[in-house]
Order: structure tokens, then sequence, then C-alpha cells
């Protein structure tokens, strides 16, 4: 049985953290959420010798993002009750 905890993550939408219990006393947490990626556009100015220059645009792309750790069930405990003090329902 897993548990699962949310939030609101600004513009990038939400947040996850899902607590599936392990054997032997160890809970693994897989955290999902989205981040911006920016990246600067550059046009190519000369082909022959790869000379480019950036022309001030950049594109922004939402990009969905996992993690996943484990930790002692005592101390996702502890994680888990702070989590709930920092506003995660």
């Amino acid at each position: 049985m897993a548990f699962t905890l949310t939030r609101e993550n600004g513009t990038t939408g939400v947040e996850t953290k899902v607590f599936h219990p392990l054997a032997d006393g160890w809970v693994q947490i897989v955290t999902s959420f989205n981040q911006i990626v920016e990246t600067h556009i550059a046009e190519v100015v000369d082909e022959w010798h790869g000379t480019m220059r950036f022309t001030g645009e950049i594109e922004r792309q939402l990009v969905p993002s996992v993690h996943t750790s484990e930790l002692r069930t005592e101390q996702a405990r502890k994680l888990w009750a702070k989590l709930k003090l920092q506003g995660w329902a």
C-alpha cells in the first residue's frame, strides 16, 4: 500500500511524493515534478567555419522529472511529518 503527498509547485504544476513501504524496514520515495528548461537559441553565421551567434531568444520547455530514494521507515515517518507541516496534503 502506497501513501501519497502533493503540493502546488508554482508555474510548473504539481509535485508528488509517493511513499512505498518495502521489506526489512525501508521505504521507497518516488518524487515526480515538472521543471522548466531554458535553451538559448543560436543561428549559423558561417557554415564552413561553424560560426554561430545567439539570437537573444530563449526557448522554454516543461520537462517531467522523477527522482527515487530509499529511507529507513523511521526516517520516512519523520520526513512525512515534516512535509505535512510544510503544507503538503
